[in-house]
């Protein structure tokens, strides 16, 4: 019996969110923004960080994941001070509950992250707030489309009222 209420429950929540993207255009264009992410990306910018500035160079992989709903990506940074490469695995999809986009990230420089926004036209902004070291760490990110081949990226972070370090990337596929 558990096991058959868990799966009608499963189902009935699957088909709200079906019937909820259906019916939401905010929700489909929200899922087509994050769908424009597939695809093999390459790229090069900066890292500025304490007064100094960093070229960084990368590539970024992105795969469709749960049937449409969401993306899946896997970036590599060259050129981040101190480490021999900024690994992060990103994961995005589109919460009809709250309206947001939700973009979670794992980087292998210990950091976890839920980053909320959302798409205008073609440029997403999203961003993050938790604590760090005893103090509020927000970090906003925008991604904006040039075309369908060239997406820039702006990642500005602060911790307390500092400034932390400010990434700008141009990719391209």
């Amino acid at each position: 019996m558990k096991s058959f209420m868990i799966s009608l429950v499963s189902v009935l929540a699957l088909t709200s969110v079906t019937q909820a993207e259906g019916s939401d255009p905010k929700a489909a264009a929200q899922l087509a923004g994050i769908q424009r992410m597939v695809g093999s990306w390459r790229g090069k910018g900066t890292m500025k960080d304490g007064g100094k500035t960093f070229k960084v160079e990368g590539s970024m992989q992105c795969v469709s994941t749960s049937a449409g709903s969401g993306v899946r990506c896997d970036t590599k940074l060259m050129g981040v001070p101190g480490m021999p490469s900024y690994e992060e695995t990103d994961l995005f999809g589109y919460d009809p509950g709250d309206g947001l986009v939700h973009w979670f990230s794992v980087t292998n420089a210990g950091e976890t992250h839920d980053h909320k926004g959302g798409f205008s036209g073609n440029v997403l902004s999203v961003m993050h707030v938790g604590p760090q070291v005893g103090q509020l760490f927000s970090e906003c990110i925008t991604l904006t489309w040039k075309d369908d081949k060239s997406l820039r990226i702006e990642a500005r972070t602060f911790i307390g009222s500092a400034r932390g370090a400010v990434f700008e990337v141009t990719l391209t596929r």
